[in-house]
């Protein structure tokens, strides 16, 4: 599953989003799929001062994992934002963000982990990105969801002009538990790896790190 989203730069104010093997209207996507689709508008939305028109921005195009081309995309500069991105440390020049769902693999073989990529040379960008991912689980620490999102604090190393992008990003998305339950509703993924630990964080292991028999 891959979804690829060009912003340009914090100032830009179009999205498309592309992603593998998905057929039908992105805003009906569920599972992985429609977690990368919310979290993708979620950071349109933030640089975009909340806006609704950034919701409508979002378009889907279809990329196909195997090729690469995805990641192609995102070195050249035509999209900015590859979600749905598999961290792997074999990839040069990119940055993934805080993983926003854990596959359900065995202590014997390699974690799937699902994130947003960005380029590695554009640092303000890829932090604000990973921003986003890690407010969705803050606000669900703090017991933020939509309805309280203006609990969410004011940010300004970004600029005054989106001083309210976490309070608008989870004014969208809603919570890390309300993103999980809306895209896998009556499932277990919201136990186990993907469960939020309110009182510190999970652990989890890398990619490519495997399980030894002693």
């Amino acid at each position: 599953m891959i979804n690829t989203l060009p912003f340009g730069n914090l100032e830009d104010q179009d999205a498309d989003v592309a992603q593998e093997n998905f057929v039908g209207d992105s805003r009906e996507a569920t599972g992985v799929v429609g977690m990368s689709v919310t979290y993708c508008t979620a950071v349109a939305v933030a640089l975009m001062d909340g806006k609704e028109d950034a919701v409508d921005a979002v378009e889907l195009f279809p990329f196909v994992e195997s090729s690469n081309v995805s990641y192609q995309a995102l070195h050249n500069g035509t999209v900015d934002i590859h979600a749905g991105a598999k961290a792997k440390s074999e990839i040069p020049g990119v940055t993934f963000s805080t993983a926003y769902f854990y596959g359900n693999e065995t202590a014997e073989e390699d974690l799937t982990m699902y994130t947003l990529a960005t380029r590695k040379d554009d640092f303000k960008f890829s932090s604000f990105v990973n921003l986003v991912v890690m407010s969705t689980i803050k606000a669900d620490k703090d017991g933020i969801g939509r309805e309280a999102h203006r609990n969410m604090p004011l940010i300004s190393v970004y600029g005054s002009n989106i001083g309210w992008a976490l309070k608008d990003a989870i004014s969208y998305s809603g919570s890390y538990s309300q993103i999980l339950s809306e895209n896998f509703p009556q499932s277990m993924a919201a136990t186990g790896r993907n469960c939020i630990h309110k009182d510190g964080p999970l652990r989890h292991s890398i990619p490519g790190i495997r399980f030894q028999n002693p």
